[in-house]
């Protein structure tokens, strides 16, 4: 990250909305994780 940061609200917002859409999307790569591990749990026991 060599950008300057500016300091305007926009640029703020921007932030903002960045680290929500990175949480939102880590949500899902866990959730995705999760059922991948419970699918091989059950191939296993079987």
């Amino acid at each position: 990250m060599d950008e300057i940061i500016i300091c305007d609200d926009r640029s703020q917002d921007n932030t903002i909305q960045l680290i929500k859409e990175l949480k939102i999307r880590q949500k899902i790569i866990l959730s995705v994780m999760n059922v991948h591990l419970l699918i091989v749990f059950q191939l296993i026991e079987r």
